[in-house]
Parts: structure tokens; sequence; C-alpha cells
């Protein structure tokens, strides 16, 4: 502030109104800075925010400082260690095994392990299918040096269907035996089984 009772702008009430808050102003300032606030909307509305955000920060401390029921940090222990114990307890109850049943506890029985292990063979049997397994042979119709790159391909003869012409007859069907097996005659009845 310049002179004593001078009117106040807006850039020189923006330090002041934390000051002010804070109890670090003498009375002459707090008066020059009220006739501004009364004046001014937009200074009036930050000095309320940060009247509004003091009183808040100062409830958050209070709150802060409380300390909760000893219930609450015995419960945030016991879940805290619960996993710890039930470790222990595990590891005791293999040690109590005899040795060659150990191994149900460690990582082979493990769900996640027998998980892994199976992926793992899955993938070892992928791998030995394509691996192993015959590919396709494909050869080109014609083989003409000039049109090498262009030829379409085609499978051996021995993939390929047979014509219907060049394809064996199917064998004939066996005859029914006896008569019984044969339908009756138009006008004819059936047999019907020793008279």
């Amino acid at each position: 502030m310049d002179k004593p009772g001078a009117p106040l702008d807006c850039e020189q009430a923006a330090p002041l109104l934390s000051a002010s808050l804070d109890g670090e102003t003498d009375a002459a300032t707090e008066g020059a800075l009220a006739r501004h606030l009364a004046a001014c909307p937009a200074c009036a509305a930050r000095r309320l925010e940060a009247v509004r955000l003091e009183r808040w920060l100062r409830e958050l401390q209070a709150e802060a400082a409380l300390e909760p029921p000893a219930a609450v940090w015995d419960g945030v222990a016991a879940f805290v260690q619960a996993p710890v114990a039930a470790r222990r307890r595990r590891r005791a109850a293999i040690r109590a095994l005899p040795r060659a049943h150990r191994w149900r506890g460690t990582a082979y029985g493990h769900p996640f392990a027998r998980a892994v292990a199976a992926v793992l063979v899955l993938i070892g049997a992928l791998i030995a299918v394509r691996t192993f397994s015959p590919a396709p042979v494909l050869v080109p119709d014609e083989p003409r040096p000039e049109a090498a790159a262009a030829a379409p391909l085609r499978a051996p003869a021995e993939l390929q269907p047979l014509p219907a012409e060049a394809r064996p007859a199917p064998p004939p069907r066996p005859e029914p035996a006896g008569p019984a097996a044969s339908p009756p005659e138009p006008g004819q009845r059936a047999a019907t089984g020793p008279s």
C-alpha cells in the first residue's frame, strides 16, 4: 500500500487476502482491504473462497488428530498377519509329513504349477505335430521355363481324385438267403411259420 487511507486496486489486494486471514496485517491495512472488498465483488469472492478453504483445512487437521478405536487397529493387524500365520501353519504341517509325501505341499502340488506344466505339454505336442506331419507337395502343371513363375500349382497325381469312369465298381450286394427273406409275389400270402 502506497499511502495510508488510499484505495486499493485488485493487484494490491490479492496478496493482502491471505495475510489478512493469517492475522499478519495492521488495522489501517485491514480497513483499506475491507473497503476494497465492499466495492469489488471478484476480490470478495476470492476472500470467501480462501475463508472456506482455511476452515476446511482446520476441520481436516482436527479429524486427522483423532485416534481410531483399538478394535480397528486389532482388525488391521489380524488382517495383515493372517496370511503369514497360515503360511507358517502350512509349512509346519509339511515338515510334519514323511519325506516321501512332502512333494504334495511344494510347487509340484500347487495348482498354478500344474497349469503351467499342462500348458508346456500342450505346446510341446503342438510343436511335435507341426514338425513331424508331412506337408502336401505341390507341383506345377507343365514345366515351362518361360512361365515357371506363373505356373499354377496342383497336388501330385496320387492325391488327385479319380475320374468317375476310372473308379472301381461297387461290390454286388449279397442275395438274401432262403424264401422267408424274399418278398411275397403279388397275390400270394406271406408264410407265417411252420404249419
